[in-house]
């Protein structure tokens, strides 16, 4: 199941607009229809820098997802702004804010010559990953009707998670930090 949770950003580069988060969801049709139950079986997963939540948790044939779907449990997992399907602050759609060897490599199909960055700055913060995280943490809570959820997370998604955790010890059950950046 796909969902898409509004929140209004805090990533600099797009402060105060409207990001959709995308959240996806795996689990048996019984378990998100029982009415009890469910207080510590609800998990969400949280994507590294480089690759998109679906790819690194429900890949076709190695999902971490469906395995803990088929144990009983009701499972997400979200990308954070400027990753996946969630979206994409413009800043990222402008090949100057690319590294000079990234914008090399552009030449001459997309620059003619290397450029000077239009946004010199983050396009996220740890803080504004938080927010959206927070912001789907909250969705997930009242869509389940859960007080507390677990967090699952590798690479950059273990400063994500785990620092969420400790802003928000009342809504987080567990975190599983596997080889936090």
């Amino acid at each position: 199941v796909d969902h898409y949770v509004p929140v209004v950003s805090k990533a600099p580069s797009m402060e105060g607009e409207i990001a959709q988060i995308y959240v996806r969801e795996r689990v048996l049709p019984g378990t998100a229809t029982r009415s009890q139950g469910l207080e510590n079986h609800v998990v969400i997963f949280v994507h590294g820098a480089g690759t998109p939540a679906e790819v690194s948790f429900d890949a076709p044939g190695a999902s971490w997802m469906e395995y803990l779907a088929d144990a009983g449990y009701d499972v997400f997992s979200m990308d954070m702004t400027g990753y996946g399907r969630s979206t994409r602050p413009t800043v990222m759609n402008d090949p100057c804010n690319r590294s000079e060897a990234q914008q090399r490599s552009l030449i001459p199909a997309l620059l003619a010559e290397t450029c000077d960055p239009s946004y010199g700055f983050a396009t996220t913060t740890i803080e504004s990953d938080w927010h959206d995280l927070d912001g789907v943490v909250d969705y997930v809570r009242r869509l389940r009707g859960v007080d507390r959820v677990h967090l699952a997370a590798w690479s950059l998604g273990g400063p994500r998670a785990g620092g969420y955790a400790y802003r928000h010890p009342e809504k987080v059950a567990s975190a599983i930090l596997l080889s936090p950046a």
